[in-house]
């Protein structure tokens, strides 16, 4: 859905106009424009799809008053509105406050559709289940091995991966960067601390991923856990028990970092999750458990979601199988995800 930039306006002002919170439930049209300006890829359609009601908008039960101006935001943040607003004129900091408002409000119907997928797939591991609305269909425990399995297939067959072990971070072991076969740049580069049983993602652009052009390839959350399984292959040793040991290795992933992140919808989200005077910059930071609302708003931005894939398509295969909350960290702009 394209939306013009008359249309734009239009929503933005039935947004704004829309003040308290109980009439914010009255404004389902506008969040939906807003929605569509943000991401109307065929992925978000599904998230929809997977609301209990799925024509409905949540009620965000969160309230933040303060009305920041532009100069004081911090990318991704004001990016994120320059973009939402058309422009710093626009970008007041009442208009700021309603289009964060309602990218959170998006996002966490986003999120509460993936942590309802992870708990309907959880009842019952071990036997096939009813899907949700918009899900793939059932999916037992043999079923989602066998996912897993083809999707390292399709890791194998159609990517690159470079495993580096120059890094000045010396908290981190391997720097992967994978490409698609026959591309000459990389797509994906992340970072795979082994000891600390983590990710920290860095630069990840699926539009250099020449396979997607024919429809077989792989989204960034089976990257990322493909890349963790490369990284447990490359550092576990001995060679003795060596089977056993990556196994146990790459079920112990407990944390995924998305780091400096530059996506201004993620920006809003965080700047409206944030209490008042709190901020997405340095000097701050930010807990939230996975049983509070503003966690599954972040988990439901764009760069949140592909974590919320993640746990719901391999919990089977980890001893960290849910949610564990997510830390809001300014000095390096991210969003880290933790599993237990």
């Amino acid at each position: 859905m394209k939306t013009t930039a008359p249309e734009t306006a239009q929503a933005l002002t039935a947004v704004q106009s829309a003040t308290a919170p109980k009439d914010w439930q009255k404004a389902p049209a506008a969040l939906c424009q807003l929605a569509a300006l943000a991401d109307a890829s065929p992925v978000v359609q599904q998230m929809k799809a997977l609301q209990s009601n799925a024509g409905q908008i949540p009620v965000v039960q969160r309230v933040k008053t303060e009305e920041v101006p532009l100069t004081t935001l911090k990318n991704p943040v004001k990016q994120g509105a320059r973009l939402a607003l058309g422009g710093s004129a626009n970008a007041t900091p009442a208009a700021i406050l309603a289009t964060a408002r309602a990218s959170y409000q998006v996002n966490l119907a986003r999120g509460r559709a993936l942590l309802a997928t992870l708990a309907e797939r959880q009842v019952d591991p071990d036997n096939d289940f009813e899907p949700v609305p918009g899900d793939e269909g059932t999916m037992s425990a043999e079923a989602q091995a066998a996912q897993s399995r083809e999707s390292a297939k399709m890791f194998s067959e159609r990517y690159d991966s470079r495993i580096g072990t120059e890094n000045s971070r010396p908290d981190m072991d391997y720097n992967i960067a994978t490409r698609g076969k026959g591309a000459h740049e990389a797509a994906y580069t992340n970072m795979y601390s082994l000891e600390n049983n983590a990710i920290e993602t860095a630069t990840n652009y699926a539009s250099r991923d020449p396979n997607r052009a024919d429809g077989a390839f792989l989204n960034n959350s089976e990257i990322f856990w493909n890349q963790w399984n490369t990284a447990v292959k490359k550092g576990v040793k001995p060679v003795r028990k060596r089977a056993s040991k990556r196994k146990a290795k790459s079920r112990a992933l407990a944390q995924v970092a998305r780091t400096y992140i530059s996506n201004g919808d993620t920006g809003l989200t965080v700047h409206y999750a944030l209490p008042n005077g709190v901020y997405f910059d340095a000097g701050y930071a930010v807990t939230f458990g996975p049983d509070q609302e503003e966690f599954a708003a972040l988990l439901g931005t764009p760069n949140g979601r592909a974590v919320g894939y993640l746990l719901n398509d391999h919990f089977h295969e980890m001893d960290n199988p849910n949610h564990a909350g997510v830390d809001v960290d300014g000095d390096r702009s991210a969003l880290v995800f933790r599993f237990g």
